[in-house]
This record gives C-alpha cells, structure tokens and sequence, in this order.
C-alpha cells in the first residue's frame, strides 16, 4: 500500500466518522458542538489533502511533474483543526443556567457580576412565559405555558447533556414542580436564588460549618393515623408560615411541615436544599403507613423555587397517590384557586378551584 493509498483511506474515514458526529449532535441541537466537528473534519481533511491526493498524483503524472506540499493549505487546516478542538472544550466547561420566569423578566445575564461569572462563562436558556400568565389562568392558557416548558426543557436537557448545568427561577410554583418532573432522572450542578430584597443574585453553597447553620424542616401538627381518610393536605412553610386559616378550602386533615422561623432566602446551602428535599420525598413516599386509604395528596407550599423543582423531580407515579400541588393568591377566595396534577395517569392536568 502505498503512502497516498493511506492518505486518501485515513481521509474517507475522517470524513465519515466526522459526518456522522456533525449529524448527531445537530439531531440532538447540539448545534455548537457540531460546529467544532465540522471545523475539525474540515481541518483534519485539508492537512492531509495538502500532500497531495490521487487526482493530484495523477495530474503530476500526465504532466510529468511531482507533487508538491501545499504548505498554505496545510497550515489553514492546522488553524482550523486547532479551532475546532479550542471551541470544543469551550463548549464543553461552559455552564448551561436553566431560568424559569413566570413573573417577571429576571436573567443572569443581567446578574452575572453577583455570581462571579464572566458572560463567556455561561449559556442561559430562558424559560418565559410572563405575557401568558398576566392573561390569566385558565386551562387554554394552561396547556400553552406546558407547551412551551415541555418544548424548551426537553431543548436544554438535550444540549446541556454532559454539561455543567444551573437552576434558577422566579414562577408559579405549581409550573415549578411540573418543571422539575420534566426533569427527573437528570442532575443539577449549581442553583442560583434572586434576593429580591437586595436585587442581586446568590448561588447555593457546600456548608462548611460542623454545626448546622440552618433550621430543621419538620412535622409541626402531630400526625394521627386515620384508615378511612382518602385525601390530605401537606402544607410546607419555609418563606411565610402557612396558616389553617389559608386552607379553609379543604376539607380533610392538614399536616403541617415547616422551619421554626420561616423567613425569605432561607435556603443558603447546598447540603440545606438535599435535607429538605429528602425530608419532603420521605414524607410523601411514607404517608400511607398513617393513611392506608389515601388517594390524594394536595400539596401547598411556601419557599424557594430551587427547593420546588428538586422535589417535582421525585414525584413518582407508581410509589405516591396522586398530588396535586396548588398557586396561591392572598386576594382571592379561595386562597388557592387553581393547581396541577403532578404524579400520575393524570399527570399535567390544570384543576381549577
């Protein structure tokens, strides 16, 4: 075999397996990523055409001449593969931030000075549906705003996948939770909170501390077993104290489950946000040893969208009865006029009080 026979083989499968990776990650709108493999394929491709192909050898031939090195091609196919593998580990070690914004406009990209980030460190994939809550709820609006995080957040778990990825949101809770279900099974490695009283935003971080600096989240109201109850309510305060008074709208026993001093941006740390999630999900996965007739689960809440999303990734649709997680609305009566199926056959079905 000669030396150009190698060349052209080890160019024919270059380019296919380079085709096959433009393809894929253009399939999976990992379109950065496909931009790097063509700028390699290309690179790679014209380094080893610079040296002369089979059509080159054969015009030499004819002409009787030798084949000379492009050495301009060489190196623009140097500069170009060199490129291609500089964008890829960019693309790579760069942070994908998930942003949910239901009420108002509130990007990092705005914020990024809070967090240390320089706007070359991070891609934000915006979540937006403000225009359509200010309409109104209502199950027409309903299934557009589900339309559009199903869409989008199927985009993000796409292009994001062996990423660095982040959390934020501002939003109705209940499209929180259906958020985080979308997104179970996948992982998130930072969360950033927006402090609304100081306008900046804060990223979660590992706790350091050997006594806890955070209040437990607990069972305030004793649970008593009941056979015969078939619905619940679980209120979880943590930024205000949920009070009966907001729950006169259920008829059925109410468990309370809070911090002992509720207050806003309670959730500072890493290891924080894992207990509580863990302590929600025991509480919702073990609740039928108190009520073995239970049906289900409506579900109130008052904390941090970070808290909300981990915990809709755990709803499960075999192990818990159904949970239907609900907005709140100071003046309105009742307090909780509308809510979401989370869990499942019914799973994303609007409930309208």
């Amino acid at each position: 075999m000669t030396l150009s026979t190698l060349f052209l083989i080890i160019a024919a499968i270059v380019l296919v397996v380079g085709v096959i990776f433009i393809i894929k990650h253009f399939n999976q709108r990992r379109r950065e990523e496909a931009l790097s493999d063509l700028l390699i394929t290309v690179g790679i491709e014209m380094m080893i055409s610079s040296f002369g192909m089979l059509d080159d050898k054969i015009f030499a031939y004819l002409n009787h001449t030798e084949v000379e090195n492009n050495y301009v091609q060489l190196g623009v196919g140097a500069v170009l593969f060199l490129s291609g593998v500089a964008f890829y580990f960019y693309v790579k070690n760069r942070l994908y931030i998930l942003n949910i914004n239901g009420y108002y406009d509130k990007r990092i990209e705005q914020h990024h000075q809070d967090l240390s980030l320089s706007s070359f460190e991070f891609k934000e994939r915006e979540i937006d549906f403000i225009r359509l809550f200010r309409k109104g709820m209502n199950n027409t609006v309903f299934e557009e705003i589900q339309e559009i995080i199903s869409e989008k957040m199927s985009v993000f778990k796409a292009e994001s996948k062996d990423k660095s990825r982040a959390y934020t949101g501002i939003a109705p809770i209940p499209f929180i939770f259906l958020s985080g279900k979308l997104f179970e099974r996948e992982n998130i490695d930072k969360y950033f909170e927006y402090d609304k009283f100081n306008q900046t935003y804060y990223a979660l971080t590992p706790c350091r501390k050997k006594r806890k600096p955070y209040p437990n989240l607990e069972p305030t109201t004793p649970i008593n077993s009941d056979n015969s109850t078939e619905e619940i309510v679980i209120a979880i305060s943590l930024t205000q104290q949920i009070l009966d008074a907001d729950l006169n709208q259920f008829s059925c026993p109410i468990i309370h489950l809070a911090v002992s001093q509720p207050e806003d941006n309670i959730i500072k740390y890493t290891d924080q946000l894992k207990t509580y999630t863990q302590t929600i999900y025991k509480l919702l996965i073990n609740i039928r040893n108190d009520f073995s007739s239970l049906k289900k689960i409506h579900l109130v809440y008052s904390g941090q969208s970070c808290l909300a999303f981990e915990v809709g990734k755990l709803m499960d649709n075999q192990r818990m009865v159904e949970i239907i997680n609900y907005h709140y609305k100071q003046q309105n009566n009742p307090s909780y006029p509308w809510g979401i199926v989370l869990n499942g056959d019914r799973k994303g079905t609007y409930i309208e009080i």
